[in-house]
């Protein structure tokens, strides 16, 4: 009786430092994603706001060409979109952790935004080729700017991890009662013991191609969080013979 009384407590014992284990290692995992936003964020702030500087510093010297003079401008534009942005996601997370952000729902014809977000991307981004296809006439009850905000990210996203020859297909397709897109890339991809943390808040996949990339780990926190608010769902599947394909369903 007292062996087996004294068994039972052991068992007890043992579960309970594997709880309390568990519960250290998620939060020193917490603590290190949080250290490197903080590390990643300071780095994304300064980077723009110096190069903002210098490009203002070298116009007010004036003694440059017309040609220069807009260069150097939309390279400041460039750089005050990066850094909005990036303060756009902090706000963004900051409303969703606060239960703040709520969908505004709205009937948005979806060829439009889509054309508007790749024409907007194509333009900037003259070396990537972004291609479109979908259905004419999709409409879906969501709301605009969340949805926006979702295209640009997995574009970025696509953007920011691709090589040299960029190549992007967006796709968008109504299949029974949802509304679904996808997103493919011929980038670096995500390693597959990675897969399952990309959409984590303040992950950044650890390898030295990815590290040298800019970014916060927020991006693709929010696309998930955005498109939860919707009851939708976004997978990520690897694209061959490389790259990554972001797919999202959404009720229509």
């Amino acid at each position: 009786m007292i062996l087996g009384e004294g068994s039972v407590f052991l068992l007890l014992l043992l579960l309970g430092f594997r709880k309390i284990k568990k519960s250290i290692d998620k939060e020193i995992t917490l603590s290190k994603n949080q250290n490197n936003f903080l590390l990643s964020i300071t780095h994304e702030l300064k980077t723009p706001i110096a190069s903002i500087k210098l490009y203002l510093q070298t116009l007010n010297k004036g003694k440059i060409s017309a040609e220069q003079n807009e260069s150097l401008l939309d390279n400041a534009m460039k750089e005050n979109k990066r850094l909005e942005d990036l303060i756009n996601n902090i706000l963004h997370v900051s409303s969703m952790d606060s239960n703040k952000m709520q969908p505004n729902k709205e009937s948005i014809e979806l060829n439009t935004l889509l054309k508007k977000v790749t024409t907007s991307f194509s333009s900037k981004y003259k070396n990537c080729d972004i291609q479109l296809s979908m259905a004419p006439d999709i409409q879906i009850n969501a709301d605009e700017f969340m949805l926006e905000t979702v295209f640009n990210n997995l574009i970025d996203n696509s953007i920011k991890y691709s090589e040299e020859i960029c190549s992007i297909e967006v796709a968008c397709f109504l299949d029974s009662e949802t509304v679904k897109f996808e997103f493919k890339d011929n980038g670096l991809g995500i390693p597959k013991e990675e897969v399952l943390h990309v959409f984590n808040r303040f992950y950044r996949v650890e390898n030295e191609e990815t590290r040298r990339k800019k970014g916060s780990g927020l991006g693709l926190y929010i696309v998930k969080e955005f498109i939860n608010l919707h009851q939708g769902k976004i997978t990520y599947k690897k694209n061959i013979p490389k790259g990554s394909i972001f797919e999202i369903s959404l009720p229509k």
